[in-house]
């Protein structure tokens, strides 16, 4: 969740003399991450670009696959399936055919891809491309990894939008326990993933307990600007279920403070 801390240190890395062309081509990946991370699309776009550049000029096909999937998720970010789809099903081939790829590497590709099925609202493929991802981590990173935590949140909400609400809330509640464990209940992290369990109990109509969680998520997440993309949305999420509750003055009031993060929000 400091996107800017990590930002300025890869800058300073790409201004430093003499630097050498393997820690350029990291420091740009890095920059354009977290460009993504944060929603500035283009940034992110731009970034990656340079990178793919660098990539094939040298030949460092590893980097290539991991540049093609974060370029492709860009563009999907950016609203661009069309650019996105070549580069994503690029990488996750590239990630298969090398012996020497890594197996989260191998699940991040098809984690990308399930994400552009889900922009699709290919569910079915989705679902398929996110459970073939969690085995993968699940056998080389063990059951209570952050990054299985992450990709059993992500699958939370999708078991979720297909109605699948009891096995959504047992992958919520997994993930939220493993992110509180790991980084501590007031992290960025414990924050996202609370947040994805209120989501799922909101869908289920289990608005007291997706108040509560919403609550928790947001007292954390207001506390990192740099995650505002995902602030915003938890923020709205909560105020719809406050208004829900029939708890409208607190619904108005987030609603306010939202307005007063982003004073364009209409």
């Amino acid at each position: 969740g400091y996107g800017r801390e990590a930002r300025l240190l890869f800058a300073q890395t790409l201004d430093s003399p003499r630097v050498i062309w393997q820690l350029r081509l990291s420091a740009l990946i890095g920059m354009a991450d977290v460009d993504l991370g944060q929603g500035d699309f283009q940034a992110s776009i731009d970034g990656w670009s340079k990178a793919l550049i660098i990539a094939r000029e040298k030949r460092d096909t590893p980097s290539e696959a991991i540049i093609s999937r974060g370029l492709g998720r860009a563009w999907l970010g950016a609203g661009s399936t069309a650019r996105a789809e070549p580069l994503l099903r690029r990488s996750l081939r590239m990630e298969e055919a090398d012996a020497t790829s890594s197996p989260p590497q191998v699940a991040a590709s098809l984690g990308a891809m399930a994400e552009y099925y889900l922009a699709g609202k290919k569910l079915a493929l989705a679902e398929d491309a996110w459970t073939r991802a969690l085995a993968i981590e699940q056998l080389a990173l063990g059951e209570n990894h952050p990054q299985v935590a992450y990709t059993m949140e992500i699958l939370a909400e999708v078991y979720s939008e297909r109605g699948e609400l009891g096995l959504a809330c047992e992958y919520a509640e997994r993930a939220a326990d493993a992110m509180a464990k790991w980084f501590g209940e007031g992290s960025p992290a414990a924050g996202t993933a609370l947040a994805s369990l209120a989501l799922v109990e909101e869908h289920g109509h289990a608005l007291g307990a997706a108040a509560n969680h919403y609550d928790t998520a947001v007292s954390i997440l207001r506390h990192s600007p740099d995650l505002w993309p995902t602030v915003k949305v938890v923020m709205q999420h909560y105020a719809g279920v406050l208004k829900a509750l029939h708890r409208n003055r607190e619904a108005k009031a987030l609603e306010t403070e939202v307005k007063a993060f982003h004073p364009g929000l209409n």
